[in-house]
């Protein structure tokens, strides 16, 4: 990590707005980043199904696609087919038929094993390379967040509502703050996270 990434990861949550300079977005919300870092508000607004912290930690029947016996909250409940994810790609402007592959992915916002819904409000178009500042804040990055969310509400030391709102404020601020990042330089390959039994 070069002393730029280590400067930004160093500095306290309370600085960061005045520090890197927060930004209106074409909604009026204040966020740390540029609008290209976060889902188009028209389109994904986020959306949870549940914010329970009992419905997240209990095991489920899987689907008929796993070979356990009972799920996570996460694999028994993703439920996004090919044509939900086809009709993302389209309405946020892109030819899913050009892209090439590992280019983009198809995220939940607020993650399944927060609670996130498979409501097309909840999904949105995240690139692999989406730097800022130099920075990157791509789909793994994000994923490293959401490992670290899904392990505290495990934990019981970060309630489901509070990892929604600071997801849907401002999730890459909350990445920063919360150092999920740290380290991310081995457990990141090609863009995507890695070395990790982790399901969003």
């Amino acid at each position: 990590m070069g002393a730029t990434g280590v400067l930004i990861y160093l500095v306290s949550p309370g600085l960061i707005d005045g520090y890197l300079g927060a930004k209106l977005r074409n909604d009026g919300v204040k966020r740390w980043g540029a609008d290209y870092l976060y889902p188009d508000p028209k389109l994904t607004t986020g959306k949870a199904d549940t914010l329970n912290r009992e419905d997240l930690v209990k095991k489920y029947p899987c689907s008929d696609e796993e070979t356990e016996l009972k799920c996570s909250y996460s694999k028994s409940h993703r439920r996004v087919s090919m044509p939900d994810k086809m009709q993302v790609y389209i309405r946020q402007g892109i030819n899913p038929k050009k892209i090439k592959q590992g280019k983009y992915e198809v995220d939940h916002y607020v993650a399944l094993c927060q609670g996130g819904s498979n409501d097309l409000s909840n999904l949105w178009i995240q690139p692999r390379i989406n730097k800022y500042k130099k920075v990157n804040y791509g789909f793994a990055e994000k994923d490293l967040l959401e490992q670290y969310i899904c392990g505290k509400i495990k934990e019981g030391t970060l309630t489901p509502k509070e990892a929604y709102n600071k997801i849907t404020t401002d999730w890459v601020k909350f990445y920063l703050e919360s150092g999920a990042g740290i380290g991310k330089e081995n457990r990141i390959m090609g863009g995507v996270l890695v070395g990790d039994d982790y399901d969003e």
